[in-house]
């Protein structure tokens, strides 16, 4: 008989108790509240070896997800305490003191300049159009796991580095990222068949392919193009690429229009002429307020971009 999976609540529940056992004496286990950017919060799960140094933040509801699609909840309990245990997931201590070491892991990150007022009151970024690009430092990635650090001005003085100098840096590390484009039909797809976890499940959507069921669902949007980079995290930050943008005109032999689907990917539509700013405003607003759709943390921005490829600019048109 297959094991009922349990609600949140339970979960929640289940995991402090099975972390209190683990930790016994070691550890204090705390849900605490943690701000996000769009100035929303998610509940995570943190543990205290002392009341200096908690161990890096854990996401409950990423875990939750998870254990919904997969079961499995030793698992769970068991990467808690990998990450709480492994020195090389003490965020603290590998954030690197030189600039030298800091250079070739500084990243970037868009976010919208609007909605974290609170947020770029307390750390250095650079604006552009109506976003704000705030700085990270890769601290560690391992397997599914990435500890990264959002940079602050008493990391900058330590360094001795300008805002100018974060700036050219992350976007030198920038250019070299990968990103791809794709239709979202063809992306849609592969991600159908990527995160399904039943086999059957996965055989069926395998032979709804193969019989263009799938394709002939997703009709109409054989135009929608999405940007993101290869790990589908935080690759709204390819507007800033020109270079991609300027390939991604040639290729389509003209002027095209920049959706924010999400701060970790773009869709981009060709400028035929059948739709306008306004209505694909109206549907960004949509896809950005409608129920289930995109996670509040994780909301670019409400307007459409436009890259103009005689000018070489992108610009905000609606």
């Amino acid at each position: 008989m297959k094991k009922k999976r349990m609600n949140y609540a339970e979960f929640k529940e289940a995991l402090k108790d099975a972390l209190q056992t683990r930790f016994l004496g070691r550890a204090e286990v705390r849900f605490q509240s943690v701000k996000k950017t769009n100035d929303t919060a998610k509940e995570a799960v943190v543990l205290w070896k002392n009341q200096k140094e908690p161990c890096p933040t854990i996401y409950l509801e990423e875990l939750y997800q998870g254990y919904q699609q997969t079961g499995g909840f030793e698992k769970y309990v068991e990467m808690i305490v990998q990450i709480c245990e492994n020195p090389l997931f003490s965020v603290k201590e590998q954030i690197p003191k030189k600039w030298e070491e800091v250079k070739h892991r500084l990243q970037m990150r868009v976010i919208n300049k609007n909605w974290n007022t609170e947020l770029l009151k307390q750390v250095p970024y650079k604006e552009y159009l109506d976003f704000a690009v705030v700085f990270y430092i890769l601290v560690k990635e391992e397997q599914e796991m990435i500890a990264s650090v959002l940079v602050n001005w008493e990391q900058m003085e330590t360094w001795k580095v300008g805002l100018e100098g974060l700036w050219k840096t992350a976007l030198r590390n920038l250019k070299k990222e990968s990103f791809r484009v794709e239709s979202v039909m063809e992306f849609v797809r592969k991600k159908l068949l990527r995160e399904t976890v039943d086999p059957g499940m996965a055989e069926l959507l395998t032979k709804q392919v193969e019989a263009g069921e799938i394709e002939a669902c997703l009709a109409g949007l054989e135009q929608l193009h999405i940007m993101t980079n290869l790990g589908e995290s935080y690759g709204g930050r390819a507007i800033l690429r020109e270079d991609l943008l300027r390939e991604f005109a040639q290729e389509q032999g003209g002027d095209f229009y920049i959706l924010p689907c999400s701060v970790h990917e773009l869709l981009l539509l060709k400028d035929t002429g059948r739709v306008t700013a306004e209505e694909l405003k109206k549907m960004v607003c949509e896809i950005n307020h409608g129920p289930g759709m995109v996670e509040p943390e994780a909301k670019l921005s409400d307007s459409v971009y436009y890259y103009n490829k005689e000018t070489d600019r992108v610009e905000i048109v609606a």
